[in-house]
């Protein structure tokens, strides 16, 4: 796992340069290029990862540099490259420079690295090789290829283990820890909510009227995402369809925080002037408190609401343990973290409530296959069908550790 930089007549090292998106995006990225790199035969070394959108300290919480990199080598991949002790070739990859390269599967994609390796190897310095997903907006069908061929991460790697014994995970209690069914409702707002003025109008931030104030949001060209109300009908009706002794239930929420400084920042576009803006500020302090009272005043729920240390980890930590998890439209960052972190001998419930004509493919978009999540889709128009969701949900819990409800499972949902 943990492999000194090549020398001489020695394998090519690799490391993994990740674009700047959320955390989960970077786990994405390294288990992508970690699989493709390993299985090329080259070794890894690793330069310490960090998070510029999300927590700066987010690694240090899942103990993921920690565990791939003793403090007594860090930074070796970095002082070996600024004192040139090493050729380093660069592979940056998207679907774009793939196809001009005439590249349509793995095995020609391997083909590709080691022809372009090849033609740096011999000389003096050995070669260390750096991927990168190249230009963060262009198209990664490519991942695919790698997840679907190497669904676990190579060389007995465990970022999972790994949190439990050097993250946060060591330690870290939830309001919900004591309870028998573990729920977790993972509510994203921050730069996609809709954000109602104290004036009683909306300023949307995504869609054709992004930083317009709107009288209503009830139109269709409104309802791409799901606003908070429409989480809580949901949730309230399912929890209590639960046929379970105790049921702990924890709502995540980024909240409404970055919005407002979004909408204030930009306020010129809208256009606002400066008192509403003041206003808009002043309203920042309780919109959330005021947004989430309903969820907070359902029994067995606690609430993590806004953008902090705090709230991330506890967000981490019970995407890892809960029984249920329920998330909306557009929501990756669960999905994503459950791909490379997750239990395969207990995967849970992940309820996607979506508005989309077609549910979300997971297991083609992030690599979440049937062994690591049980996805149930809901689709928004679908939702006041609670008896239904809970039932399958209920009789996949039931069922989950026999090899035989999880072999049907897996081949009524992939098949």
């Amino acid at each position: 796992m943990r492999v000194a930089a090549s020398g001489r007549g020695a394998p090519p090292g690799f490391y993994i340069e990740t674009h700047k998106g959320g955390f989960t995006h970077q786990l994405y990225e390294f288990s992508t290029f970690y699989k493709l790199g390993v299985s090329l035969g080259y070794s890894y070394l690793h330069a310490p990862f960090r998070s510029v959108r999300s927590s700066p300290g987010v690694f240090e919480m899942l103990g993921f540099n920690e565990y791939l990199l003793p403090p007594r080598r860090a930074h070796r991949v970095g002082q070996a490259l600024r004192r040139r002790l090493s050729r380093v070739v660069d592979i940056g990859l998207n679907d774009r420079i793939l196809e001009q390269a005439g590249v349509r599967s793995l095995s020609e994609l391997q083909d590709y690295v080691r022809r372009r390796v090849e033609q740096r190897s011999g000389g003096r310095w050995p070669v260390v090789v750096r991927f990168r997903w190249a230009r963060a907006k262009a198209s990664r069908h490519f991942f695919g290829w790698v997840n679907e061929a190497m669904e676990e991460l190579p060389n007995g790697l465990d970022l999972r283990d790994a949190y439990f014994r050097l993250g946060v995970g060591r330690s870290l209690t939830l309001p919900n820890e004591d309870a028998g069914l573990k729920v977790l409702v993972h509510i994203r707002q921050g730069d996609t909510a809709v954000i109602p003025t104290p004036w009683r109008t909306f300023i949307p931030q995504t869609g054709p009227h992004a930083f317009k104030e709107v009288a209503s949001i009830e139109g269709p060209e409104f309802k791409r995402g799901l606003e908070v109300s429409d989480y809580f009908g949901f949730v309230s009706h399912f929890l209590a369809s639960l046929d379970a002794a105790s049921v702990g239930t924890l709502v995540c929420s980024d909240g409404y925080g970055l919005g407002i400084t979004r909408v204030c920042r930009d306020a010129h576009r809208i256009p606002l002037d400066a008192g509403q803006v003041e206003r808009l500020e002043a309203k920042a302090r309780s919109m959330d408190v005021e947004q989430f009272r309903a969820f907070a005043e359902l029994a067995g729920v606690s609430c993590a609401i806004g953008e902090n240390d705090e709230n991330l980890a506890q967000l981490i930590h019970a995407a890892l343990v809960s029984d249920v998890i329920i998330i909306g439209d557009h929501q990756m960052l669960i999905p994503k973290l459950l791909a490379v972190y997750h239990n395969s001998k207990n995967p849970p419930v992940l309820i996607a409530i979506h508005r989309s004509d077609e549910p979300p493919n997971f297991k083609q978009n992030v690599g979440l296959t049937a062994s690591k999540a049980y996805v149930i889709p809901v689709h928004f128009d679908d939702r006041n069908n609670v008896p239904a969701v809970s039932e399958q949900t209920q009789a996949f819990l039931r069922g989950r550790s026999s090899s035989v409800t999880r072999s049907a499972i897996t081949q009524m949902w992939e098949g």
